[in-house]
């Protein structure tokens, strides 16, 4: 039974982030914990769903998030390989800081099905729907990396 129960925890943080599509405001000044005001980052809206589905904190930006203990690595770089991941793992990518832990600067969830779920758009409100193999070109094409996959939930 605790194989169903973790499997339905997974979903359920895949759905929250669903559930914020059209309604998040990107930003990185002091709003950027304010999710259910409308505010948030990548690091801020994953990290507002853990703790609103799981009361769990995985830290409060992408630096600490890929170092928690709270999480364990289930894949690593360079390229993401879907048989190791399961929905509400999370996937860091570089950033423009190279002074982070691994240079890391973004954070995506897998949603299942080569699917990413994640805010990181400044045009559009609310979070975005990728595949992961359109994304992973993108990233690529902007000239960064993906960097590991971890999981929260045991």
């Amino acid at each position: 039974m605790i194989f169903a129960n973790t499997q339905l925890l997974r979903y359920a943080l895949v759905q929250q982030m669903y559930d914020l599509r059209g309604k998040i405001t990107y930003t990185q000044d002091c709003r950027r914990d304010l999710v259910e005001e409308g505010y948030g980052d990548c690091s801020s809206v994953v990290r507002w769903v853990y703790r609103k589905i799981l009361h769990m904190d995985i830290g409060e930006d992408t630096a600490v998030q890929i170092l928690s203990d709270k999480g364990f690595d289930v894949d690593e770089g360079p390229y993401p390989k879907v048989c190791r991941l399961l929905p509400g793992d999370l996937l860091f990518f570089t950033g423009g800081d190279e002074m982070r832990p691994m240079g890391v600067g973004h954070v995506e969830m897998y949603a299942g099905c080569r699917t990413l779920i994640g805010q990181n758009g400044r045009e559009e409100k609310g979070t975005f729907i990728k595949d992961i193999d359109e994304y992973m070109a993108y990233i690529k094409a902007q000239g960064l990396q993906y960097i590991k996959a971890r999981r929260f939930i045991r």
